[in-house]
């Protein structure tokens, strides 16, 4: 194991002093910002950690084109199978930024990376059938749970069980086609899985979907995040910066309108829209960064309730994806 890890080790580390160029003047000189997202295969494989959150990234890739480059179309998305290949790519400077990963302090040692605020609070949760009436995962004492074998999910239940002394009958599944088809046909009572996960199984259950529902309360919390390389303290706090000015408009109220424009309380716009010299020199910011952003792609809200929230597919409640002063976890800060 010791080998294992000097190897990796000496995988990702950066030449001993190699000197970078500032991100945000590579992505200027190139003319777009070349962002990675984690889009979801096909065939489920053991080394996901949520469902398709594609979708739900890419607005915070346009967000940072806009601020950078005063567009959000100048952005170049590139699709990746995991976060593995995603952050492996970052480190080899395939792309600037990764969106959509979970925060991991090996990742991080290894692959000198650094995590921005968390977009979204992903979790292990329950989806049911409605019509068994199940409001809570302790209700589930005595019922047939059904999980991917080999995966984090499998751990989670178990874990969860002994902790809350929930005694549930299991059946873990090697395949999840076969696990969705024996929670529509009733044997399994419910699948436990990442709450992104279980939302894009009910909604590929089209008509059959109103039937299903995800529990409200998770048993553990799976932060999602921009992920920046640790060469370049200035672009990770740029890209901070961005999501925390989505946050922020949502707080005061500023909304992009049908149009593309902002509007709301006019204090609140016009400050989004004030000059901010400071982070011109620190950051390579140009006055109005933040305005464009929430202009590009809406606060952050706006975001949830279009990608994951109840306007998309996906259909989640805000939960924990709320903002801190709604009794959610999103602040833009952490």
């Amino acid at each position: 194991m010791a080998a294992l890890l000097v190897g990796a080790a000496i995988t990702f580390s950066s030449p001993a002093g190699a000197t970078t160029a500032r991100t945000i003047d590579m992505v200027r000189r190139a003319g777009h910002l070349s962002c990675a997202i984690i889009v979801e295969q096909e065939d489920f494989t053991k080394s996901d950690s949520h469902g398709d959150l594609s979708g739900f990234a890419a607005p915070f890739c346009g967000a940072v084109a806009a601020a950078v480059l005063g567009d959000p179309h100048r952005t170049q998305l590139k699709g990746y199978p995991d976060e593995g290949h995603a952050l492996a790519a970052l480190h080899d400077r395939d792309v600037d930024l990764v969106v959509g990963v979970t925060p991991d302090a090996t990742a991080a040692l290894l692959r000198h990376l650094r995590f921005g605020p968390s977009i979204f609070m992903d979790g292990q949760g329950f989806l049911v059938n409605r019509r068994l009436g199940f409001r809570a995962p302790a209700d589930l004492a005595g019922h047939m749970v059904c999980y991917i074998s080999g995966t984090p999910y499998d751990d989670g239940i178990a874990d969860w069980s002994t902790r809350r002394h929930v005694a549930i009958r299991n059946d873990p599944y090697q395949e999840i086609g076969e696990m969705e088809a024996a929670l529509t046909t009733g044997h399994c009572e419910a699948i436990t899985s990442s709450v992104s996960s279980l939302a894009g199984m009910r909604a590929g259950f089209h008509g059959m979907r109103d039937q299903f529902e995800i529990l409200p309360e998770m048993i553990s919390i799976d932060p999602v995040a921009p992920a920046t390389r640790d060469d370049d303290p200035a672009w990770t706090a740029a890209v901070s910066d961005v999501v925390a000015s989505l946050v922020q408009a949502e707080q005061k109220g500023v909304i992009r309108d049908e149009q593309g424009r902002l509007a709301g309380d006019p204090a609140a716009t016009a400050e989004l829209s004030a000059p901010t010299p400071g982070l011109v020199s620190l950051l390579g910011l140009q006055d109005g960064w933040a305005a464009r952003a929430v202009a590009a792609s809406g606060n952050y809200g706006q975001i949830f309730a279009a990608r994951a929230g109840a306007a998309s597919p996906l259909r989640l409640p805000p939960g924990l994806n709320a903002l801190w002063n709604n009794g959610g976890l999103i602040d833009g800060i952490r």
